[in-house]
């Protein structure tokens, strides 16, 4: 379920936009549809938005979530505040209780009857979550910065799974997630290291030579400390393989917009200047420092804090921030305090776009393309497009559909 009574669309952070498709779709599409699960679909329940009174912005609101949940293969979708949803609380006894978003869902709900929108489809990008962190002190650098990485993936409409770290492995297993059915994996924040089968699973699936120069790896901020949070010094040696380091080379206390400066890996993308907001915060959590492989962003003194390398003839990018720019550590705190969640930026796409060069590097299909303050679903047969516009932005440029040969 989601929870924004008292508030509409535009008045929830962006990432709070996306929570149907980040919570009911991503997070359990995997496990639906793994080896032997028992489950047979996807549904949501609850969920509650808009302003008391507020006709159009409670229509603002279930429209965007019946898009996510319908556009992506949800089988069931319940909205259970009756008198919020009706107008009933308001009035009683004083109206037919058809408020515009009954009225709106009466015809969406005709209009996409008997259309297919199927939960198992090509999903090319996995974002590992890490399970021990999840449950620690540190709780908002693994929840805080999947959701962040999450909303910035959302924007260039491509399909990913987000899974936790004990669930996953390198094969076909019975109740497991197989990592070898995507092309890439985000690790958006290991703050603590993943356990010890883990990293040999992702060792695998980064090195197995039949899948040589298909597989991308994007790996966050590196805590340096043991799955139980103990210090170590040093990167876990898995992950030192990969970079050709045990270490950062250095720190540096990023706060506040910085602009840095990106190379991209696609020829789709000019190299410039990338404003990015590290938000602000009081903690001590600076930003490592590369200074091995391929430089991709970097400071104005020339120095990276973002690099590409191969391992097993694959990509490798790292960063020394949280790939979801959450970096306190507890979660859900409001962005401008301790920045449990990322702070706004400026423009409101920058991540994306960052994380578009890579996903073009990675070879990713795209068979959808839009702006990125607008969210597309097509269903199977391709007969209905459902449009979803983000930050209430005006837009007249929606989307293009890549379509098979023979398709019309």
């Amino acid at each position: 379920g989601c929870h924004d009574s008292g508030a509409n669309l535009d008045e929830i952070p962006p990432w709070d936009r996306l929570r149907k498709y980040v919570k009911n779709i991503a997070s359990y599409r995997p496990y639906v549809l793994a080896p032997g699960s028992p489950a047979v679909a996807v549904s949501s329940g609850e969920g509650e938005g808009g302003k008391t009174g507020d006709e159009a912005g409670a229509l603002d609101y279930y429209r965007g979530q019946s898009m996510e949940m319908v556009g992506h293969g949800a089988a069931f979708e319940l909205s259970y505040a009756w008198g919020h949803l009706s107008g009933a609380g308001e009035d009683p006894d004083g109206r037919a209780h058809l408020t515009k978003a009954m009225e709106w869902m009466g015809g969406f709900y005709r209009a996409v009857d008997g259309v297919q929108f199927s939960l198992k489809r090509e999903v090319p990008i996995l974002i590992v979550r890490n399970n021990n962190l999840q449950r620690s002190n540190r709780s908002g650098r693994d929840y805080g910065n999947a959701q962040g990485l999450a909303s910035f993936l959302a924007q260039l409409n491509v399909e990913f799974d987000i899974a936790m770290d004990q669930d996953c492995v390198y094969g076909r297993r019975e109740r497991k997630i197989d990592l070898g059915q995507y092309r890439m994996i985000f690790l958006p924040c290991v703050e603590s290291d993943y356990l010890e089968p883990l990293w040999q699973a992702f060792d695998a699936w980064l090195t197995d030579p039949a899948h040589k120069g298909e597989r991308s790896l994007v790996i966050g901020a590196i805590g340096k400390r043991t799955p139980y949070l103990a210090p170590t010094g040093a990167f876990h040696p898995t992950a030192a393989k990969w970079l050709g380091a045990t270490d950062y080379a250095g720190t540096v206390p990023l706060r506040g917009s910085q602009e840095l400066s990106w190379k991209p890996r696609s020829p789709r993308f000019p190299a410039g200047p990338l404003k990015i907001h590290f938000g602000e915060r009081g903690d001590v959590s600076p930003v490592g420092v590369l200074a091995v492989g391929e430089p991709l962003l970097t400071l104005p003194d020339g120095r990276a804090v973002g690099i590409a390398t191969t391992h097993g003839g694959n990509a490798v990018y790292a960063f020394g921030f949280p790939l979801g720019l959450a970096f306190d550590n507890l979660w859900g705190m409001p962005y401008g305090l301790a920045n449990g969640r990322p702070a706004p930026l400026e423009p409101y796409d920058v991540m994306a776009s960052l994380y578009e060069d890579l996903v073009e590097a990675a070879g990713v299909p795209r068979p959808v393309r839009a702006p990125h303050n607008v969210r597309v679903a097509v269903s199977d047969d391709r007969t209905v497009i459902l449009v979803r516009e983000l930050f209430g932005m005006e837009t007249t440029d929606l989307c293009t559909l890549e379509l098979p040969a023979g398709a019309r």
